[in-house]
């Protein structure tokens, strides 16, 4: 007989989302269970991110600590994903 052990796979999913107050966030899923959110006015020039691809980049190192062994996925929101593009056409 065989065993097949599961395999489990880490997923970190980064989106946007806006409240009841029309006020925007960008939330950070693992497996999807919400693990952190940020108002977008703290990423931006002199913010707490100085960019979406740094906090992305944060978001993602303690991901990877947390998943090591793990098989990990990581999956960006198209809209977040054109402002990265836009970040790195603009050098940042």
């Amino acid at each position: 007989m065989f065993y097949i052990e599961s395999e489990k796979i880490m997923n970190l999913t980064i989106m946007y989302d806006t409240d009841d107050h029309g006020e925007t966030y960008v939330q950070v899923y693992n497996t999807g269970e919400l693990v952190s959110q940020v108002h977008v006015s703290m990423i931006g020039k002199d913010a707490i991110y100085p960019s979406i691809t740094n906090f992305i980049s944060q978001q993602r190192t303690l991901f990877l600590q947390q998943s090591e062994g793990f098989p990990s996925r990581i999956f960006i929101e198209e809209a977040i994903q054109v402002d990265i593009d836009c970040e790195k056409a603009n050098g940042h």
